[in-house]
């Protein structure tokens, strides 16, 4: 079934039909795209009467991309069954977005094992995976037709599984997902923006038939100044999350910063005192997303949202029912409520955290602000725990990255951090006026420590998803620096 070429070799790797053919390619392509890029080979585009795939290369690379290939059209298979898929025109986006975390994962399976020489088998997915080849398509069934651009062509086509199995692959036991209105593609405007997102959405297949992909990161930190689109890629990346099935929920959570006034104080119940606190940019950045307004996604249980004060006794997700909660602008909440609520998370959720601490947004008075503490211990937990170093991932937003909602707010944030001396020495009286001088210094110093963890530990994972990440956005990486996005900005790059 292989031929060498010019030192390298070509195959035709058959797939189930032409259906699942079609979701393994991607949307315009992205998957086969992808996978070429990753794996170093070529795929060939030649119309043909049977689903193929071709692929050329070296031998070694051939067997990397023909295992994620066949394992991702396991996956398509399972995905056509469930929502009744027969012709290559029923393939959505939707469909794709469900494929995508497990091309990831099949992708970087397959790098590994390239990198150690050995090789990886096509039935991964489960123990039952063998499939048989279907016959060619006749006349009668014209939606399974090949689309103008079939694949390598071959006299004889040899079947790469094995005997049919009797009993499919088990689907997961996933509620019936909500149709948005808006499916936009994620489009980082920073780098973190796409470390944050696909730190996310990393996941590992279920450890049993028929459970959920398991994240790897339980906990991820998200610091950095105003305006990088911390907020937004935390809430893309928990929308998605609900769209491929991982999780059932999204819950989000903010504490309150007011001008005085209590929100024990205010009338309503527990929601209704957390609505002006969760509106703007929770509400404004769902809207975008999803293109459903936020009393839409609560009132069909795709959204939960309240305040930090509320939440002592719960527990966010099951094991059967993941969550991903979001915990935005956690530089307001105390040490207590901070540690309250890192421990209310579930196993198979997702908490994501994504602030400041660098001490522009800080709205407590001497107190020491939680995402600080929580960045500090649980990064330096990180870096002697295996366990925390595997369900952990940090990123540091730089300012920089604040071009993503201003191109002007990188220099406001460079003049607010950096003013005159005289002026500093005048802000620095003002500020200690009143003060207790020791505990004024005993909390910038533990500031300065987590920023410094921050540092230490955001380049941990910059390190362990930056391929990934190149590969998946390389337009961030156009020979402008690793943290800016090339978007032309009044004829010149920020």
């Amino acid at each position: 079934m292989g031929e060498r070429v010019s030192g390298l070799e070509k195959i035709n790797v058959p797939v189930i039909s032409y259906v699942t053919r079609r979701m393994v390619a991607g949307h315009r392509n992205e998957f086969i795209l992808k996978i070429a890029s990753e794996l170093d080979v070529k795929l060939i585009a030649k119309k043909n009467d049977v689903p193929l795939v071709g692929i050329e290369g070296r031998a070694a690379n051939i067997e990397a991309a023909k295992s994620v290939i066949l394992r991702l059209d396991q996956k398509a298979q399972i995905i056509a069954d469930r929502n009744g898929l027969k012709t290559t025109g029923d393939v959505h986006k939707e469909h794709w977005d469900h494929l995508r975390v497990d091309l990831a994962s099949f992708l970087t399976q397959a790098r590994n094992a390239l990198a150690r020489g050995v090789s990886v088998a096509p039935d991964l997915l489960s123990t039952s995976a063998a499939i048989s080849i279907p016959a060619a398509p006749t006349n009668d069934n014209k939606g399974t037709h090949p689309p103008a651009e079939g694949l390598l062509s071959t006299a004889a086509v040899t079947p790469v599984f094995g005997e049919a199995s009797k009993e499919p692959p088990k689907a997961p036991k996933i509620k019936k997902r909500v149709a948005f209105k808006n499916n936009a593609e994620f489009e980082p405007r920073n780098v973190s923006q796409a470390l944050t997102y696909t730190a996310a959405l990393d996941t590992v297949p279920p450890e049993e038939d028929g459970g959920r992909r398991q994240f790897v990161n339980s906990y991820l930190y998200a610091g950095g100044p105003a305006g990088g689109g911390k907020t937004y890629s935390a809430l893309k990346a928990a929308v998605d999350a609900y769209k491929m099935g991982l999780v059932d929920e999204i819950i989000v959570i903010r504490p309150p910063t007011t001008a005085g006034k209590d929100p024990g104080a205010m009338p309503g119940d527990k929601n209704k005192k957390g609505e002006p606190y969760l509106t703007g940019g929770i509400a404004s950045n769902l809207e975008k997303i999803t293109g459903m307004t936020m009393k839409e996604l609560q009132d069909k249980k795709i959204v939960r949202a309240f305040l930090p004060d509320f939440e002592r006794g719960e527990t966010y997700g099951t094991k059967e029912a993941p969550v991903f909660v979001v915990i935005d602008e956690p530089q307001n909440l105390t040490v207590q409520q901070a540690e309250l609520l890192v421990t209310r998370l579930a196993e198979g959720s997702i908490m994501l955290w994504c602030g400041d601490i660098g001490g522009k947004q800080n709205d407590l008075k001497n107190q020491v602000p939680g995402l600080a503490h929580l960045i500090a211990t649980q990064g330096a937990g990180k870096t002697r725990d295996s366990v925390l170093d595997r369900a952990c991932a940090f990123v540091r937003f730089t300012e920089e990255d604040s071009s993503a909602r201003n191109k002007i707010l990188p220099h406001v944030l460079k003049a607010l951090n950096n003013p005159p001396d005289e002026y500093a020495s005048l802000m620095q009286e003002f500020q200690e006026a009143g003060q207790n001088p020791r505990l004024a210094a005993s909390i910038e110093g533990m500031r300065v420590y987590a920023v410094n963890m921050l540092e230490t530990t955001a380049e941990m994972t910059r390190k362990r998803y930056e391929k990934q990440v190149r590969g998946s956005y390389p337009m961030l990486y156009g020979g402008h620096g690793p943290n800016v996005a090339v978007f032309p900005l009044a004829g010149r790059h920020l």
